[in-house]
């Protein structure tokens, strides 16, 4: 036997559960397009960081040219 089926809610209790969906709704938007900057940020740094490595490659290759020649 299943048992007895919960209660509605109260109208004012319809409206702050409405109210308090809507304000985790917008906060997990928020989040959600957070996470995605940082993500972007992320690659960009990780770009730059590859570029940063490549330059002091080079320049060390030259220096090294320059100091054996």
């Amino acid at each position: 036997m299943i048992g007895d089926p919960p209660e509605a809610p109260q109208p004012r209790e319809m409206i702050d559960l409405e109210a308090t969906f809507e304000k985790l709704e917008n906060e997990l938007k928020e989040v959600n397009a957070n996470a995605e900057a940082l993500k972007k940020t992320f690659l960009e740094l990780t770009e730059l960081k590859h570029i940063l490595k490549q330059t002091q490659q080079f320049f060390d290759e030259v220096c090294l040219d320059s100091f054996l020649s």
